[in-house]
């Protein structure tokens, strides 16, 4: 009969691996392979502001959908059927660099309001003009 520490650090471990993956910048039914691909990585991606770099999110998401003029911003989008309404939902990966380090960033959805989902280069007009760090 195991020992009661081996079955506690079993349950420890089995826990560990449990995370809650619903996220509204993540459910839905994407529209297209693209979509499907980037919901995946999204999930993958770890975003940590002072520590992650360029290289990090590059390696994940791959080439950006969108990038700023100067470089030193990369968006990744998808749309999907929202799981729980019957609508689009835009989904949103900004993110702001410094060096080759991130600043910044922003991890977000939009549902379809009246005209549709948000566009991509409104949703990066809005990043641009939030707060700096």
């Amino acid at each position: 009969m195991p020992n009661r520490y081996g079955w506690m650090l079993f349950a420890g471990l089995t826990l560990a691996g449990c995370q809650d993956t619903t996220s509204p910048t993540v459910d839905g039914r994407p529209l297209s392979l693209q979509d499907a691909d980037r919901q995946y990585k999204a999930r993958l991606l770890v975003l940590d502001d002072g520590k992650t770099t360029r290289a990090d999110i590059l390696s994940v998401m791959g080439d950006p959908d969108r990038t700023s003029d100067d470089g030193k911003i990369l968006m990744y989008y998808w749309t999907v059927n929202d799981k729980d309404a019957d609508k689009l939902r835009r989904s949103f990966v900004i993110a702001e660099f410094k060096g080759d380090t991130l600043a910044r960033h922003s991890v977000f959805s939009d549902s379809a309001r009246f005209g549709g989902p948000k566009l991509p280069d409104d949703a990066l007009a809005e990043f641009i003009a939030g707060p700096k760090p």
